[in-house]
């Protein structure tokens, strides 16, 4: 809002629109800033998981496994826990940027670009959200087992 705010007061005063700062301020705003908030709350999220299972772990010293199996098994739930959060980064990433790079571009360059182009920018963005969507899902084991019940349920009063 408030680069609209100076653009406009320099169009009203000066007769004239320097606007490529705003192109540089939208995309650090639309596409620098949320990459940066996510990656702050994943390595968050992982330093967090990654402790308590540490704690777990000693908390818990008498077990049937050994000691290496049972550091294997954790190693392996961390591994998997940050493929999984690089995975969601990526998917994020790929599926935003096309849209708003396109958005970010000059207005003399973004008005040469055919209509076509800028719709399909559009795309990766919804199939973006859909592919996170999806895999809070198959996630959230709570979730996952509701949607079996609710869906098994529906299915034996259909086919009773």
């Amino acid at each position: 809002m408030i680069p609209w705010l100076i653009s406009s007061y320099q169009v009203c005063f000066f007769g004239i629109f320097w606007d490529s700062w705003i192109y540089t301020y939208i995309l650090v705003i639309i596409v620098v800033l949320p990459t940066i908030i996510s990656i702050v709350f994943n390595l968050i999220i992982f330093i967090t998981v990654r402790s308590s299972a540490r704690r777990i772990h000693e908390t818990t010293t008498i077990t049937v496994l050994s000691e290496t199996n049972t550091s294997r098994q954790q190693h392996a739930r961390e591994m998997r826990l940050l493929k999984h959060i690089l995975f969601m980064f990526a998917v994020f990433v790929l599926g935003w940027a096309p849209l708003f790079v396109v958005l970010a571009l000059p207005s003399a360059i973004y008005h040469t670009i055919p209509g076509w182009i800028i719709t399909s920018s559009q795309i990766p963005s919804a199939i973006s959200a859909v592919i996170q969507v999806v895999d809070l899902f198959i996630y959230n084991r709570e979730i996952r087992q509701y949607l079996k019940e609710r869906i098994h349920h529906c299915l034996g009063w259909i086919c009773a």
